[in-house]
């Protein structure tokens, strides 16, 4: 029996699936909802701990998760995605400042600058190996986590450092994202710190801020 053959009629085209792009895009969608579900679950914990001043830092963590997606992608860290965070981190403060006074404020700039002095540091010694991007960004998670105590800035430098170093080392690579390091450090912090403070056993020995 002769082999028939279909032949596709003039003009038209024909669709061929790639299977790794659908797994690309399947790995891209379980990351979101990871990154989603993750965030989600940081911010209950810390307002739970914290109220108000942890809805605060949270939300600017979340608020910096585009920017460090994109970071984890792309490598760099665009102003268009870092000014979320910054925005953030802004009206956060505004909002503590009416109904708190001026202190949040003060402790805010405590933070961002313990967290964004040592990578400013790095940056100026030398800006291809630390983008000034991450300055940016360091910046703005250091405002939110100064609401509550500034030295959380200190150990979210030192986590995030710790992460970009096992990556590195995991991946065998001289260079990783460091924007993205710092933003999981920063979730990872505020948990632990919300954590502990819910069970009456302070971080560090230190008291945190809740402005209750």
């Amino acid at each position: 029996m002769p082999d028939m053959a279909v032949r596709m009629p003039a003009g038209s085209s024909s669709v061929t699936a790639d299977p790794g792009e659908f797994s690309t895009v399947a790995a891209a969608g379980l990351l979101i909802v990871a990154v989603l579900a993750t965030t989600a679950v940081t911010a209950a914990i810390a307002t739970a701990a914290l109220g108000p001043v942890g809805t605060a830092i949270a939300a600017v963590v979340a608020a910096s998760v585009p920017a460090a997606l994109h970071d984890v992608r792309h490598g760099n860290l665009p102003d268009r995605l870092l000014a979320w965070a910054g925005i953030t981190g802004v009206i956060t403060i505004m909002i503590c400042v009416v109904t708190h006074g001026w202190q949040p404020a003060g402790a805010a700039v405590g933070g961002a600058a313990a967290l964004a002095a040592p990578v400013l540091t790095l940056h100026a010694l030398d800006p291809h190996s630390m983008g000034f991007g991450d300055v940016k960004l360091a910046g703005a998670l250091g405002l939110g986590l100064g609401l509550a105590d500034w030295r959380l800035a200190l150990v979210t430098l030192l986590v995030g450092a710790t992460l970009a170093l096992a990556h590195a080392a995991a991946a065998r690579r001289t260079s990783v994202p460091f924007g993205a390091a710092l933003v999981a450090a920063a979730a990872v912090v505020l948990v632990a710190a919300s954590a502990a403070h819910l069970g009456g056993d302070p971080l560090l020995g230190w008291e945190l801020t809740t402005w209750r």
